[in-house]
């Protein structure tokens, strides 16, 4: 397993919420996810690319929360792979909302509220709210 300084999982998750920020458009969405809402139009080939980087990014992000997690045991019983598909959720599924609402920062704030239960999740103890400082 890589190992990650938990401070780098915390610009992660800031970083993605600014790419959404500010949008005068809803944004086009993921490419990757567009193959599984279609899936009877590819072969097995393309399916088993799409299940394999869906679960590399699962590895990818649940390697990093576990590395916060490390530091700031989580205040609820929770899993690194269950907290990573909850983010690879909210994305995909703020891609969907803000482009059949026409609303852009749709994705920014369905981010904005991942990473606020993040914060509160992995709170350091007496902290209610971690903030980006971890």
């Amino acid at each position: 397993m890589r190992t990650r300084r938990p401070g780098q999982f915390w610009r992660h998750k800031g970083l993605y919420i600014g790419l959404f920020e500010g949008l005068s458009e809803p944004s086009a969405g993921c490419l990757l996810a567009s193959y599984c809402y279609e899936q009877e139009l590819f072969d097995d080939q393309v399916k088993a690319v799409c299940t394999t980087q869906f679960r590399t990014w699962r590895a990818r992000l649940g390697d990093k929360i576990r590395a916060a997690m490390a530091l700031y045991p989580p205040r609820l019983p929770v899993d690194a792979e269950s907290l990573a598909d909850g983010f690879t959720a909210a994305i995909e599924g703020a891609f969907v909302l803000s482009r059949g609402t026409a609303e852009p920062d749709i994705v920014a704030r369905q981010l904005s509220h991942y990473r606020n239960y993040l914060e509160r999740l992995l709170a350091p103890s007496g902290n209610a709210a971690a903030g980006t400082s971890m």
